[in-house]
């Protein structure tokens, strides 16, 4: 803020109080990751359907009006358990939650992000699910970062892209003839297999030899970009209990691993964040969906008031500093 004389027709105006350049025609920085932590109230999300709700976010360009349409996926006023192992600046806010069924048609609800061009992105999202009455293979239920593709299993010819996480229901019996009604955690990606695009999923925790009921997971994942040609790197980490770096995350976490994906050409690829759902009959929650092009970013991320707050606040200040400078 500056204190300046201003010329004008016939003399000099004294002690016009001027705000810097850089504070009124720059806009507010805002962080380097593109994070929600689902916060209710003043103006940010109500307590009921996400479909159509638009709340400020920084990074997010569009309300959640994108996928096939769900009203069944709901904010919820707390984070209903969800916690991490590393002792993060997160949850804050709600959660997003859906008590699903076995006669739910795929489904998904997203919102636009401008995720920037990078040749790494860590991602991060927390993941519970409660009990399951029936058993249907084939149902899932994800939160990931993608394309418009809805993340269906394709055996051949897939043109899904991005990074989902959650819970599927793999089949009916386990290979022993056992029920295997828990559901594992997974990844669900791209993958070129004998020359041919599939999606791909990847078992984090297997639900038949470990219950995932009530469970906490926290994921990180690392995607770098051509790696090999057009075949990326995904590195994944469940529950670290410290995230300062790769290797933190390998010697703390309980599963880690690696795995080659043809996932994204372009940060388009991954500009929207999807939650989808189809005949999972079982309540979940996930939570805290951030993206980064470095890990320290996504560790940093922490919601972001909304811009009429901040921009009143600012007024205040400048009104008050020009009060202090004519007295």
């Amino acid at each position: 803020m500056s204190f300046q004389n201003v010329r004008r027709p016939g003399g000099w105006l004294p002690g016009v109080c001027f705000a810097g350049a850089s504070m009124l025609a720059a806009p507010l920085a805002r962080p380097a990751p593109i994070a929600d932590g689902f916060v209710s109230g003043n103006g940010q999300y109500s307590t009921a359907a996400l479909n159509n709700q638009n709340p400020f976010v920084p990074g997010f360009t569009s309300g959640w009006t994108l996928g096939t349409g769900s009203t069944k996926f709901h904010v919820d006023p707390a984070a209903n358990g969800l916690s991490t192992s590393a002792g993060l600046s997160y949850p804050t806010g709600g959660s997003v939650g859906m008590t699903g069924a076995t006669a739910d048609a795929s489904q998904t609800i997203a919102r636009a992000a401008a995720v920037p061009s990078s040749g790494t992105y860590y991602m991060s999202g927390i993941y519970l699910r409660g009990n399951s009455n029936t058993i249907t293979p084939g149902a899932y239920a994800f939160m990931g970062w993608g394309n418009a593709v809805v993340p269906d299993a394709v055996t051949s010819g897939s043109t899904l892209q991005g990074v989902y996480v959650g819970f599927e229901q793999s089949a009916a019996t386990s290979s022993g003839g056992t029920l295997d009604d828990f559901g594992d955690l997974i990844l669900r990606t791209r993958q070129n297999i004998g020359g041919s695009l599939r999606t791909v999923d990847t078992v984090l925790v297997d639900g038949q030899a470990t219950s995932t009921f009530l469970q906490n997971y926290f994921v990180v994942t690392k995607l770098t970009v051509n790696t090999s040609g057009t075949t990326d790197r995904l590195d994944y980490w469940v529950n670290p209990t410290s995230i300062a770096s790769d290797a933190a995350m390998s010697s703390s976490a309980l599963i880690s691993g690696t795995v080659s994906v043809d996932t994204i050409a372009t940060a388009a690829d991954l500009g929207r964040l999807t939650f989808a759902e189809s005949a999972y009959d079982a309540s979940f929650s996930f939570d805290e969906p951030r993206i980064a092009t470095n890990l320290a970013d996504l560790a940093a991320a922490t919601p972001t008031p909304e811009p009429a707050t901040t921009a009143t606040a600012l007024v205040g200040l400048l009104a008050l500093g020009c009060r202090r400078r004519r007295s």
